[in-house]
C-alpha cells in the first residue's frame, strides 16, 4: 500500500472518530470499543492489510475491568488500541496517531521504511516501565491525551481518548 492511500486511510479514519467523539457517551473514556478482534478488523479493511507494531502485552486496567491488555498500532490507519487478554477480547481504540512520513535525504532517496511509529515512540517514550503496573494502561491514555494537548494547537490531525 503506498502513502497516499495510507494517509487516506488515516485521514478517513481521522474525521470518523473525531464526530465519534463528540457524541461520546462514555466522556472520551475511549474512541470506541469493539466486540472482538474480528469486528475491529472486519470494520476497515485498512486495519486487515497493515503493518502493526506492539507496545507490550502486560499492561493492566484498573478501570473496571481489571484485565491485562495488549497495546498495538495499526499503520495505515494510525489507531493504537488495547486488546483485553483473557475473558472477553474486547478491542479499545484508545487514540489515532496518524503514520509519520518516510525520511529522505537531500537527494530524495529514502533513508528508512519503518519510520511509520517514531512519533508515537515519543509519546510512548518510557512505555516499558509503566507496563506492569497497576493501572498502567491508565498511563498511556494519559500520555495520549497529553499528546493531543500539546498538538492541538498545531494544526495536525491527531485524535485521542482519554
Amino acid at each position: 500500500m503506498g502513502l497516499i492511500q495510507q494517509s487516506r486511510d488515516a485521514r478517513r479514519t481521522l474525521r470518523g472518530y473525531g464526530e465519534a467523539i463528540a457524541g461520546n457517551p462514555r466522556g472520551g473514556l475511549a474512541i470506541k470499543i469493539y466486540p472482538s478482534p474480528e469486528a475491529f478488523y472486519s470494520e476497515n479493511e485498512a486495519r486487515r492489510r497493515s503493518p502493526e507494531a506492539d507496545y507490550g502485552v502486560w499492561w493492566w486496567d484498573d478501570r473496571g475491568s481489571g484485565y491485562c491488555c495488549r497495546v498495538s498500532y495499526v499503520k495505515n490507519t494510525g489507531e493504537v488500541y488495547a486488546v483485553h487478554i483473557g475473558g472477553e477480547e474486547q478491542i479499545e481504540v484508545l487514540g489515532v496517531v496518524p503514520a509519520d512520513a518516510l525520511e529522505r535525504t537531500p537527494g530524495g532517496n529514502i533513508t528508512s521504511r519503518l519510520t511509520y511509529y517514531r512519533t508515537l515512540d515519543r509519546i510512548l517514550e518510557g512505555w516499558v516501565n509503566h507496563m506492569h503496573k497497576p493501572g498502567g494502561l491508565a498511563w498511556v491514555r494519559e500520555r495520549l491525551a497529553s499528546a493531543q494537548a500539546d498538538r492541538s494547537g498545531s494544526g495536525e490531525g491527531v485524535i485521542f481518548g482519554n
